[in-house]
């Protein structure tokens, strides 16, 4: 994988993008009665009202997309995971709070704080305005991921986790193409994610006389995977449940393996499972 330089990097890019808006800002100021100056303020302004309109609209659905599939994959200890994040979340925040406020009580006292603004200009006003509302607030977006996180595992929902998985991937699109870092590098066609386990699963698919791999048969991840324990082990098969069990394969099998894609919830590995160990 090839690595990236710091020039080339985001934080780079952003440094740059200070230091020449900045400049920019010090030029406007000094031009600020000019004709061309207040048109160049007015596009900008109008650019950075819609911009933010979106991303504000983004942040439930990103919340959502990410926060609700990672629960699903936390299997049947996804409860007691969620609960112990919540605890150190909330009491980190409420820890957080009380540190402000003492700070603020022992320090803002003693600042010398004017608030003479005079001499400051104010920005011109946007050329449109182009409200684009949240579909819901970002604590309802959360909390509602929790909900639909917890009872798609709960009750073992395949289509609702399928649907979720995909929603992430579309989430992640989004969020890397509204990105003014994205690149396109026709050679580097495995995430970082799936990279790093294809030693392990290999090593794993060769140390089992059998292997089941299970991943839906449209995962882009899964298939790279499956290919892999192909590979090394022949005997390996795609399935995506345990209907899909051919009892045949299991008949005089001493070492068993089950695996998956980056994807698959952990409920569904351990159901397999159970349902090879009923059958044998």
């Amino acid at each position: 994988m090839k690595k990236t330089s710091f020039f080339n990097s985001l934080p780079f890019k952003l440094l740059v993008a200070v230091i020449l808006g900045i400049i920019a800002g010090l030029i406007l100021n000094r031009y600020s009665t000019n004709g061309i100056s207040m048109a160049v303020l007015n596009i900008t302004v109008t650019i950075k009202y819609i911009l933010g309109q979106l991303i504000t609209f983004c942040v439930p659905l990103i919340v959502l997309g990410f926060i609700a599939p990672s629960i699903t994959r936390l299997g049947k200890n996804a409860s007691l995971m969620l609960g112990v994040a919540v605890v150190l979340a909330y009491g980190s925040s409420v820890g957080a709070a009380l540190f402000s406020t003492a700070s603020g009580f022992l320090i803002i006292p003693h600042l010398s704080i004017h608030s003479y603004a005079a001499g400051l200009k104010r920005l011109p006003e946007v050329i449109f305005e182009l409200e684009i509302p949240q579909i819901m607030s970002v604590m309802s977006a959360l909390v509602f991921a929790m909900m639909l996180g917890l009872a798609a595992t709960w009750t073992r929902a395949k289509l609702i986790t399928g649907l979720l998985d995909e929603f992430q991937k579309i989430v992640e699109y989004i969020k890397e193409h509204i990105s003014s870092d994205v690149t396109f590098e026709y050679y580097d066609t495995i995430c970082r994610q799936v990279a790093n386990r294809i030693p392990n699963i290999r090593k794993f698919a060769a140390s089992h006389d059998l292997v089941f791999f299970v991943s839906g048969k449209k995962s882009s991840n899964g298939k790279i995977l499956f290919n892999e324990c192909k590979k090394v082990n022949p005997n390996s098969h795609l399935i995506d449940s345990a209907e899909e069990i051919d009892n045949r394969l299991l008949i005089g099998t001493e070492s068993i393996g089950i695996c998956g894609a980056t994807s698959t919830p952990k409920w569904l590995m351990e159901e397999i499972s159970k349902a090879i160990k009923s059958r044998i």
